[in-house]
């Protein structure tokens, strides 16, 4: 049984970088830390690179080289660290202010220590509308990079709204009625702990979830409508809810609104 603190290094060859699939790479080294854990040291095809700044191409070779951390897919049952060896190189352009500059890929972005392979996967899970939590806890990264993933991909959404023609309507207690004084008036009165959710079921359209708006009566949905990012729209045929009995008469009112949006193209 290995040690936490003993270190076994394997060889290493072309079918390795292969098998490791990151264009660009190459693996030096593969380490097992321990029987959980292995590390994979990774390098750069050396290839011609341009200072950042001036743009002048550092013809120099590397005076040395730095090692960093890089969060990249799970391969295998056990955990994998990838470390990446930079070269850094000194700017020959006398004028030009940045001194030094490390070589950039871009398979890990600048200013990340992610690959990019792995970003695209957490937001193809992001887009299945999946817990942040559950995400991090599967690729064993943290919730801020999952969070980072998905606010950058939608910031790249089209800014017009998804078609919906399938819409559902849904009711969740959120936890148990709290009741609270008001200090001005002596009276009780409860907080509404139900949330209404309105949601795409077409699954090949657009987002999954479209809105939520607190509160479950029968204005909720139609209120929930008015704030909904993508709208309804007008060639929406189908209104399904989890309570069609409590929702009815919000649902004749949905009915209404989509009926005038239809007349009104």
């Amino acid at each position: 049984m290995l040690k936490p603190s003993s270190r076994r290094a394997t060889s290493v060859d072309d079918a390795t970088s292969v098998l490791f699939d990151l264009p660009g790479f190459v693996v030096i080294e593969c380490v097992e830390l321990s029987d959980d854990v292995r590390e994979v040291l990774i390098m750069q095809v050396e290839d011609v690179h341009r200072c950042p700044r001036c743009g002048v191409i550092a013809r120099n070779p590397p005076f040395d080289t730095r090692t960093c951390r890089v969060k990249d897919l799970p391969f295998g049952e056990r955990l994998l660290q990838v470390v990446w060896r930079k070269r850094r190189y000194r700017c020959v352009e006398g004028v030009c202010a940045q001194k030094v500059f490390v070589e950039r890929s871009d398979q890990i972005r600048p200013g990340r220590r992610s690959t990019e392979r792995l970003r695209r996967v957490l937001a193809r899970a992001d887009a299945e509308t999946r817990a942040y939590s559950r995400v991090a806890a599967e690729y064993g990264v943290s919730w801020w990079l999952v969070n980072d993933v998905a606010a950058r991909a939608a910031a790249r959404l089209p800014t017009e709204p998804a078609v919906v023609r399938w819409l559902g309507i849904d009711e969740t207690r959120t936890r148990r009625v709290r009741w609270h004084c008001d200090p001005d008036t002596g009276r009780w009165g409860r907080d509404e702990p139900w949330m209404t959710s309105l949601t795409n079921l077409d699954t090949t359209s657009g987002p999954a979830i479209l809105g939520l708006t607190p509160g479950h009566h029968v204005m909720t949905s139609t209120a929930g409508l008015g704030r909904c990012q993508h709208g309804v729209h007008p060639n929406t045929t189908s209104v399904a809810s989890t309570d069609t009995a409590r929702l009815g008469s919000g649902l004749r009112l949905i009915d209404a609104t989509l009926r005038a949006s239809q007349s009104s193209t």
